[in-house]
């Protein structure tokens, strides 16, 4: 039988595979330029500077590209803010 603790952090993984699964098929189904700057700048860490060298593009696009990217995400995962508000205690 497992103990309260273990059973918590069980529920939290879960939790946190459900998101974590959900975010990144959200993220495949953005447009190919909003996900190609999202990949670059949120996966790999590049700068908004960097990102627009490496995809030939202007750093003012980079940023419009990711305010677009992330107001897709936002609006597609609102059903995942119960989730969230579960695995952070919110």
């Amino acid at each position: 039988m497992k103990h309260e603790g273990e059973q918590d952090e069980f529920e939290c993984r879960m939790i946190e595979t459900e998101i974590f699964s959900r975010l990144r098929k959200a993220i495949e189904k953005l447009p190919r330029e909003c996900r190609k700057v999202f990949e670059l700048c949120y996966f790999e860490g590049m700068n908004n500077e960097k990102a627009a060298q490496t995809l030939r593009i202007s750093i003012e696009t980079v940023k419009a590209q990711k305010k677009r990217g992330k107001q897709i995400l936002r609006k597609n995962l609102q059903e995942l803010y119960p989730l969230f508000a579960l695995l952070f205690g919110l």
